[in-house]
C-alpha cells in the first residue's frame, strides 16, 4: 500500500498502526530529518525508512547526520527513459559539496 496515496487517519498512518500494533513498526514516505527523528522519539514508529531520497543522495546517511540539505529527486529518472543517458538517475547524483557543479556526472542537468 502506498501511504502517500491514501487518505490517512487523523494523526497519520503510522500513528494509527502504532495504536493497534506493538511490534517493530517501520514507516516511510516523505519524511525529512526532523520529522523522522520526532516520529521515533515520540514512539510513533521504531524506524523511519528513506527510499527516494537515497536515490538522489548517495551519501544520505552523512547528510542526515550533518543536517545538510538534501538533493531533490527527479521521478522521471527513476526508470529508463528514451531521452536520457542510461546512468541518469541512480548513479549520477552529486555527493555533498558537489551540488554547485549544476550537472550530474551523466551530463543530465538536474533541477534543484
Amino acid at each position: 500500500m502506498h501511504t502517500d496515496k491514501i487518505d490517512a487517519p487523523e494523526g497519520g498512518i503510522a500513528r494509527h498502526f502504532r495504536s493497534v500494533y506493538n511490534g517493530v513498526l517501520i514507516t516511510a514516505a516523505g519524511y525529512d530529518r526532523a520529522e523522522a527523528m520526532q516520529t521515533v522519539e515520540d514512539g510513533v514508529a521504531d524506524i523511519v525508512a528513506f527510499g527516494r531520497d537515497f536515490i538522489s543522495n548517495p551519501d544520505l546517511v552523512e547528510r542526515l547526520r550533518a543536517d545538510a540539505k538534501l538533493t531533490p529527486y527527479d521521478r522521471k529518472t527513476f526508470y529508463l527513459q528514451p531521452d536520457m543517458p542510461l546512468e541518469a538517475g541512480y548513479t549520477d547524483y552529486p555527493f555533498l559539496g558537489e551540488e554547485d557543479k549544476g550537472a550530474r556526472s551523466s551530463g543530465f542537468v538536474w533541477e534543484a
